[in-house]
């Protein structure tokens, strides 16, 4: 259970969460036969006026979402949001984000357009590429796997690399020799205090008090009317 919205991308499908005033869940994800599988899960905080919402939940198989196919041989798929007039179905996202799930091929240089008034950030999860524009890049700290062994790096450039990007209206990419998949986040800031603990999002220590007192007595979660 959370205050939040999350998103939950595999290769079969997209599946949204809006927390709310409450939702209880069970993820049971099914890999391979090896127990091997490829996904992602974001979570976005939604602004006070929302915390107690109604829960909601969509499922999105991947062939729902829509697919942009460029000349040059780039693909976007549309996630959420909307990219040069292709549109997402999932609606009612508070932060009105903007996922796009995008490969450049091997050599090829891309640019995309980024709201000012939004916070971006890019994952690379296949190949590699060289990210500038929108304020100054910063790779984010993370662990990842160098030469067999897992260590913490910032990267702005190779598999398993998060992008922060500041101010600017674009983004550019440049692909490696294989190739890069990524995906492209941003998102409205809502621009308001964050107190936080396990599984719960609110705007002060009171509030989050209250909230942990009444998931103690039950009462957290609270029936629709």
């Amino acid at each position: 259970m959370g205050l939040g919205n999350k998103g939950t991308l595999g290769p079969g499908s997209l599946q949204l969460m809006t927390a709310g005033r409450g939702i209880l869940h069970q993820e049971m994800p099914k890999g391979d036969a090896q127990g091997r599988m490829h996904g992602f899960q974001l979570w976005g905080n939604l602004p006070r006026a929302l915390k107690m919402t109604a829960p909601r939940y969509q499922d999105m198989p991947a062939e729902a979402l829509p697919e942009r196919h460029e000349d040059d041989g780039t693909s976007i798929r549309v996630v959420i949001g909307n990219w040069r007039g292709v549109k997402s179905p999932v609606d009612g996202i508070a932060a009105d984000p903007q996922y796009l799930d995008v490969f450049v091929p091997g050599g090829k240089r891309k640019t995309f357009r980024v709201d000012t008034r939004r916070r971006a950030f890019a994952y690379v999860f296949e190949g590699a590429g060289n990210f500038r524009d929108a304020g100054r890049p910063e790779g984010v700290l993370l662990e990842k796997e160098v030469q067999g062994q897992e260590v913490n790096i910032r990267d702005l450039s190779g598999n398993r690399t998060l992008v922060r990007f500041g101010a600017g209206d674009e983004v550019t990419v440049t692909a490696g020799p294989e190739g890069v998949r990524f995906l492209l986040i941003s998102g409205a800031p809502i621009e308001e205090p964050v107190a936080w603990a396990g599984p719960i999002v609110m705007n002060s220590e009171a509030e989050l008090r209250q909230a942990f007192t009444e998931l103690r007595n039950g009462t957290f979660i609270r029936p629709a009317h």
